[in-house]
């Protein structure tokens, strides 16, 4: 059976530590199409991680959206070196976490220029990257389903975390194929409200 007529999903978590979060969704359609989903894209804050943080081990340009769980630096960091290197697409978040970005993505750059210059190095993205990144947030409402692209979904669920914080649910359909849901956690917090008990969802941290 080729490709072509198979309908899966390849997950890869791009780094085994806490911070760093970034996870890469490459999903095939039967039809032989594919759409990449990026959830997080954070900082290492670890200095024996730093080098990490000045790529990105995909190509960005290929990325067709980015769901974001929490606003904390190590799950958004690299939104601005993402669009430094080419994406272009949407970004998917709730509307507390798209209003506080601004300024947490403001803040994390004012720390990595101060921390090239200390070094004699270049900061790894500019303040106009991070202007770019802002500008791809879509806002979302808790309980509301995004429709992100003819066979992609994504819900978001209150998670006690912090405020805007959610539980991300993504649901991948295709015709005359059983769907696929995915349930992304972000960092769990047990006074989470998630109340989806009819979805079938393999979890992911």
């Amino acid at each position: 059976m080729g490709n072509s007529n198979r309908f899966y999903i390849d997950i890869m978590a791009l780094h085994n530590e806490v911070t760093g979060s970034c996870m890469l969704c490459i999903i095939k359609f039967p039809d032989g199409t594919t759409k990449r989903l990026v959830v997080d894209c954070g900082l290492f804050q670890e200095l024996e991680y730093s080098e990490l943080n000045t790529h990105l081990p995909f190509d960005a340009d290929n990325i067709d959206y980015v769901v974001v769980t929490h606003n904390h630096v190590d799950h958004t960091g690299r939104l601005p070196l993402l669009a430094k290197e080419g994406f272009r697409g949407k970004i998917y978040a709730t509307e507390t976490t798209c209003n506080l970005l601004p300024e947490a993505l403001a803040d994390s750059y004012s720390v990595l220029k101060n921390n090239a210059k200390t070094r004699g190095m270049l900061p790894i993205y500019a303040e106009e990257d991070v202007a770019h990144a802002v500008s791809f947030c879509n806002p979302c409402s808790y309980n509301e389903t995004i429709q992100i692209s003819n066979n992609v979904k994504v819900d978001f669920f209150e998670n006690a975390h912090l405020p805007g914080a959610a539980i991300s649910l993504v649901r991948i359909s295709f015709p005359g194929f059983e769907d696929i849901n995915l349930l992304f956690t972000g960092e769990y917090n047990n006074k989470s409200v998630f109340r989806t008990a009819t979805y079938s969802c393999p979890v992911v941290n």
